[in-house]
């Protein structure tokens, strides 16, 4: 907390402070999220500060509550477990995604590979001009759906 930036050694000659946006007034509170490395699983998990929540003023102030600090630490638990919930839903959702086109992409090519295997016996008949003409656009199909599964 700083009452008044303008009076504190360390913010005194900040450009927040003597311009745009005139900063007299500042409190704020680190917002620390919970990580686990994907790259090393075994690895203890992290609590790593991503930010802070603050409020500033281009008042200064005599004064900073217990009560007002206590809200300020309340908000802030508010917006990390905020930013927690959507790194997590993200984690899952992305899991979620691998999962499900990895189990799509076995749906479409066990049907796909015997399609191609159907249109093999099918070329070693014979076939007109234009039934030949419907298996090759047939098998560049089933190509470029294998090129697009795997």
């Amino acid at each position: 907390v700083v009452l008044d930036a303008l009076q504190h050694p360390l913010f005194k000659d900040n450009i927040l402070v003597t311009g745009s946006p005139h900063i007299r007034f500042y409190a704020g509170v680190a917002l620390n999220l919970r990580f686990k490395s994907k790259l090393m699983p075994r690895e203890p998990e992290q609590i790593v500060k991503v930010g802070t929540l603050c409020v500033i003023s281009d008042e200064p102030r005599e004064r900073f509550s217990i009560h007002e600090k206590q809200a300020l630490v309340d908000m802030a638990t508010v917006v990390a477990r905020l930013l927690q919930t959507l790194i997590d839903t993200s984690d899952k959702l992305h899991l979620f995604k691998q999962q499900y086109i990895s189990c799509t992409s076995h749906d479409i090519r066990t049907p796909l590979t015997a399609f191609k295997l159907a249109l093999g016996l099918l070329r070693d008949t014979e076939l007109s001009p234009e039934q030949l003409d419907i298996l090759k656009h047939a098998e560049s199909a089933c190509e470029m759906m294998g090129l697009n599964v795997e």
